[in-house]
């Protein structure tokens, strides 16, 4: 794929004065032609002619050796523009992967990136960390959450268990009461039937010791 011209925006190379001094060096060389946006009126820098791509052996080994950080640079480019464009939202900031191999290139090439684009990758990453705290913050919340729930059901399971024995033992102690009621009721049924039995049996003595003084009245008169 054969590299191609495009007009950048003078504030995309940065906005200090040795930038300046460069931009203006190759517009007086002739290997940058300044313009205008036609829209906005910001002063801007393009390759005057495609050639210089194609036949300057310097400026190619820099575009081959530069082709993936460039590449990540444009989209630094592109997602800056839309970040400034809707008033910094935060949806337009960079995440997961692709926030990872931004970081890479802004740390190891920050003479890369303008002051837009420097902040735009600050905010991401502060984003990012934010989001990364919340998620640990609501983990140990979870986590206590967790920890309370278990100690709860500990709780609730002794109980249960010291509920179950209670229950045990009061019943097992109201059967020993009934049987102990019963053995006594029992016993007092044999001691009243032994009264009985002793009471008849003196009835019946009595009766025939009568019966006997009868008889030898009886005797005694004949």
């Amino acid at each position: 794929v054969e590299d191609t011209r495009r007009r950048a925006l003078r504030h995309e190379f940065g906005n200090g004065e040795r930038t300046a001094w460069l931009l203006d060096a190759f517009a007086s060389a002739r290997l940058l032609a300044p313009d205008r946006d036609e829209t906005t009126r910001e002063p801007t820098d393009e390759v005057p002619h495609e050639a210089l791509l194609r036949d300057w052996p310097r400026l190619q080994g820099w575009l081959v050796e530069d082709r993936d950080d460039l590449r990540i640079m444009r989209t630094i480019g592109t997602a800056t523009t839309a970040w400034i464009a809707n008033g910094r939202d935060d949806g337009e900031l960079a995440r997961g992967g692709r926030l990872a191999t931004i970081t890479e290139l802004a740390e190891r090439r920050p003479e890369l990136c303008n002051n837009d684009e420097t902040e735009w990758v600050t905010a991401s990453t502060k984003a990012a960390e934010a989001e990364l705290a919340a998620q640990a913050a609501a983990a140990a919340r979870d986590r206590k959450q967790n920890r309370r729930l278990r100690q709860l059901l500990t709780v609730a399971a002794v109980l249960i268990v010291f509920a179950v024995i209670a229950a045990t033992t009061a019943i097992i102690l109201r059967n020993q009461a009934i049987d102990s009621e019963q053995a006594a009721l029992a016993s007092e049924q044999a001691a009243v039937a032994s009264e009985e039995a002793a009471l008849a049996s003196a009835e019946a003595a009595v009766a025939s010791e009568q019966q006997a003084r009868v008889a030898e009245e009886n005797a005694v008169i004949e």
